[in-house]
C-alpha cells in the first residue's frame, strides 16, 4: 500500500485487495482506528463483520457471566 502522512497522528493509506473480505481482514489486523473513505461497499462489509464479531463476543460474554467467578 501507499502511506501518505497527513499530520503527526494521521495518515492516509491506499491499498487494494482481491475481495472485500480480504480488505476487511487486513484492516482489522492492523490494530489501529481507521475510517473507510472508499469504496462504500467496504464500509458495508465491515459493518456486517462487526455485527458478526459482536454476536460472537456477546455469546462468549453471556457464558462467562453465567459461570461463577473468583469473587462469586
Amino acid at each position: 500500500g501507499i502511506v501518505e502522512p497527513v499530520d503527526d497522528e494521521t495518515c492516509v493509506v491506499t491499498f487494494g485487495g482481491e475481495t472485500l473480505r480480504t480488505l476487511g481482514v487486513f484492516v482489522g489486523m492492523v490494530g489501529v482506528d481507521f475510517t473507510v473513505e472508499d469504496p462504500p461497499e467496504l464500509a458495508d462489509h465491515l459493518a456486517r463483520m462487526a455485527e458478526r464479531f459482536l454476536r460472537a463476543a456477546g455469546a462468549a460474554g453471556d457464558a462467562r457471566r453465567s459461570e461463577p467467578g473468583p469473587l462469586a
